[in-house]
């Protein structure tokens, strides 16, 4: 797995470098709650809404507003409110608090059809039966 390291490298303060499923376990069991969701605002918002429903199953994940945005030439879907952007990084920061506090164990991917859903919450909008289909 790579990663992003916060390790100075020559005059290169951040690199590449390989982790272990160990080092992520490690790195989780010991972040603090303030370094828990300092990082989670990195993280794309409309990933996190689809990451959590597709681990957790919660429907109030999608409760959250969608709409189009542009940049330059391209259109693509995110949060018609700012506010809601909180509520998939929240939602994320407690889900890594549990699972630290809880060990840092396996985490299992969800069931498969929980994955069209998941998705669409990503893409921002339902994904047909015909484009699921593998």
């Amino acid at each position: 797995m790579l990663r992003w390291s916060n390790r100075r490298v020559g005059t290169t303060r951040l690199v590449w470098s390989r982790s272990s499923d160990l080092d992520v376990r490690l790195e989780l069991l010991t972040a603090s709650d303030e370094a828990i969701e300092g990082a989670v605002k990195f993280a794309d918002s409309m990933v996190l809404r689809s990451l959590f429903y597709q681990l957790t199953g919660d429907e109030s994940i999608g409760s959250t507003s969608v709409a189009t945005a542009a940049a330059g030439y391209f259109e693509f879907k995110s949060f018609a409110d700012p506010i809601d952007v909180a509520l998939p990084q929240s939602r994320a920061a407690d889900f890594l608090k549990a699972s630290r506090d809880g060990g840092a164990g396996d985490v299992d991917s969800g069931p498969a059809d929980r994955l069209q859903r998941s998705l669409g919450f990503r893409a921002g909008e339902d994904i047909r039966d015909s484009e699921i289909e593998m």
